[in-house]
């Protein structure tokens, strides 16, 4: 049975990621959940300045609490729950349980209770996808109260391309979504010549934008002929081939849609080497959730 992470800090993000986990997205209701809560010292001073800290103790009954509760109103019933309270700093805790060999993947809110500089599940989200090495679903549409039913699977041609395949059609088995799938790729004056009048720039223009559609159209076959080969009859009805900068581009095709879908290299880097910095670049931006495949 998968072991799923699901840290929990009481915002409404964190709810929502509570609130799909428990009905099956993205890893099905099959797995065993961790709800686990960080006790940060540091971080609840920020939060509630001034404020002693709450006890283990009453962390855990509130936990349980929100946990009984989402449980309640949950489609489906997970296989197990469990609830845990941990002291420490959030980021090092998190990145440790994920790196134990113990979890095989992780829910995680978007964003916390302190906004866009918030510690624990905002910019936590990226650190995390950059230290772990197990796929991670980041929940970005906190007031969402379907399942989602449109993904958009961002496709490196590299390596990469089958893992992010293969978890589309994971999500159109477990979650009948309508999956479409889309690669960026970068010409040397795309997408410069695209916003240039073709006087200024001339012939120039012409044969950059040239180059691009020929690149964009290239790149659509292969995307084709991978989904063939990897999904066969689950092949998307749809394929997008588009020039430009790649994070950029991503996030605004995937305002259409529910969830994007990116994959990253097996093993964490510093540099995040998969879309090079695209995938923080996706998570920093992105309005729409965002699941990290491997």
């Amino acid at each position: 049975m998968k072991e799923i992470l699901l840290p929990f800090d009481f915002s409404r993000h964190s709810q929502r990621a509570l609130e799909l986990a428990l009905a099956g997205c993205p890893f099905g209701t099959e797995v065993s959940l961790t709800v686990v809560h960080i006790l940060d010292a540091a971080l609840y001073d920020r939060i509630l300045p001034g404020r002693p800290l709450p006890p283990v103790s009453a962390v855990d009954g509130f936990l349980r609490a929100e946990v009984a509760k989402a449980s309640a109103q949950a489609p489906a019933k997970m296989a197990k729950v469990t609830v845990r309270v941990i002291t420490g700093k959030v980021v090092p805790e998190l990145a440790s349980l994920l790196r134990s060999a113990a979890y095989d993947g992780a829910v995680i809110g978007g964003q916390g209770h302190g906004g866009a500089a918030e510690a624990l599940l905002g910019t936590t989200a990226r650190r995390l996808v950059r230290q772990t090495t197990v796929p991670v679903y980041v929940v970005k549409r906190a007031n969402a109260t379907t399942l989602p039913k449109k993904v958009l699977c961002a496709v490196a041609l590299d390596e990469t391309a089958g893992a992010a395949l293969l978890a589309g059609r994971d999500l159109v088995r477990k979650l009948d979504v309508a999956l479409e799938t889309l690669t960026v790729i970068q010409t040397d004056g795309w997408p410069y010549a695209a916003h240039f009048p073709s006087d200024y720039t001339g012939q120039l223009a012409r044969e950059w934008k040239d180059e691009a559609l020929k690149a964009c159209a290239k790149a659509e076959k292969r995307l084709r002929e991978l989904e063939t080969e990897i999904l066969g009859e689950l092949a998307s009805k749809a394929q997008h081939a588009d020039c430009g900068a790649v994070a950029s581009l991503i996030v605004r095709h995937g305002e259409r849609y529910d969830t994007i879908l990116l994959a990253a290299q097996r093993e964490a880097r510093p540099a995040l080497l998969t879309f090079g910095t695209t995938i923080e670049g996706v998570l920093e931006r992105a309005t729409t959730d965002v699941m990290i495949a491997r």
